[in-house]
């Protein structure tokens, strides 16, 4: 009999949820957003390609945290990006949350988003 109460609850609410629209002149857009990326990844045509689609969304700010060993390569690759908002930062260890934790600190925006480096 409860598992029926729970069906019955459920449809309700089914049938009573309405969307909120989005506003006309919404009070969160494209320059309040940051994005950190902690990345380890030896794969660098991978990380180029997801910094280009991030940079498609056109961020305040990238902030792409790695090792110390993948920073000379990666520097090299974001200097023939030639973009502004692209920052790229040293962490001492490769760990996700040390990484992130390098980031946090520089960022000024609303809207934080730490994104992983293998997503597209």
């Amino acid at each position: 009999m409860a598992c029926y109460f729970g069906l019955v609850i459920k449809t309700i609410a089914c049938w009573l949820y309405k969307p909120i629209p989005i506003p006309i002149n919404p009070t969160f857009d494209h320059k309040d957003i940051t994005v950190i990326l902690p990345t380890i990844s030896t794969n660098v045509e991978e990380l180029y390609q997801t910094v280009r689609s991030i940079l498609d969304y056109d961020p305040v700010e990238i902030l792409v945290i790695t090792t110390k060993h993948q920073y000379k390569y990666l520097q090299e690759l974001f200097k023939s990006m030639n973009t502004s908002n692209l920052k790229l930062l040293e962490a001492l260890i490769a760990n996700k949350r040390v990484q992130i934790c390098a980031g946090i600190p520089l960022v000024t925006t609303r809207i934080t988003i730490s994104k992983p480096s293998f997503l597209i």
